[in-house]
C-alpha cells in the first residue's frame, strides 16, 4: 500500500505497529517539524489499539487541551491520522492504517474498529470512513439487568 505525504510516497505505511518506522520518520517524512508533542503523540496512537480522544491521554502527559489538538490538525492535514466524531461531541484520533469502519456507543461513548467484513463501497462514491452508532454489547448487557 501507497500513501502520500507532500510530494513524499511511503510505501506499507500501515505497518506502524512493527516498528519499521519510528516516530521521528514519520514526522520528518510528512514535510512536518519534528517537535517533543509531535513525536509523544504518534508514541501513544502507535501504542493505542483503539481511537483516543484528549480525554483519554490528559492525566498520562503533560501537554494541555489546546497543544493536542492543534497537533492532531496538523497530524490529519497531512494524513498521519484519522478524525472519528463520536455521539458526545468529542474527536477521536487514530493512526491511518487499513480502511476499517467504527462503531460508536450512544450510551457511553466508546469507540472501537470493526476490523471484520469488507464494506465495498457504492459506485460512483468515494467512501472515507463509516461509523456505525448504537449501543455496545457492555451497555446492552448492563441494561439487561
Amino acid at each position: 500500500m501507497m500513501k502520500m505525504f507532500g510530494n513524499i510516497i511511503l510505501v506499507k505505511i500501515s505497518h506502524f505497529k512493527m516498528n519499521n518506522i519510528n516516530p521521528r520518520e514519520i514526522i520528518k517524512l510528512s514535510g512536518l517539524k519534528i517537535t517533543s508533542p509531535r513525536e509523544i503523540l504518534i508514541e501513544l496512537l502507535n501504542k493505542s489499539s483503539k481511537p483516543i480522544c484528549y480525554n483519554d491521554i490528559k492525566n498520562n502527559i503533560s501537554m494541555d487541551k489546546a497543544t493536542f489538538y492543534r497537533t492532531m490538525n496538523s497530524f490529519e492535514m497531512v494524513n498521519i491520522v484519522s478524525a472519528i466524531d463520536s455521539s458526545d461531541k468529542k474527536r477521536y484520533y487514530e493512526l491511518k492504517k487499513e480502511s476499517h469502519s467504527h462503531f460508536s456507543c450512544n450510551v457511553c461513548h466508546s469507540i472501537e474498529c470493526i476490523n471484520s467484513g469488507h464494506f465495498s463501497g457504492i459506485d460512483g462514491y468515494d467512501i472515507q470512513s463509516i461509523t456505525i452508532h448504537g449501543v455496545c454489547a457492555i451497555c446492552n448487557k448492563n441494561n439487561d439487568r
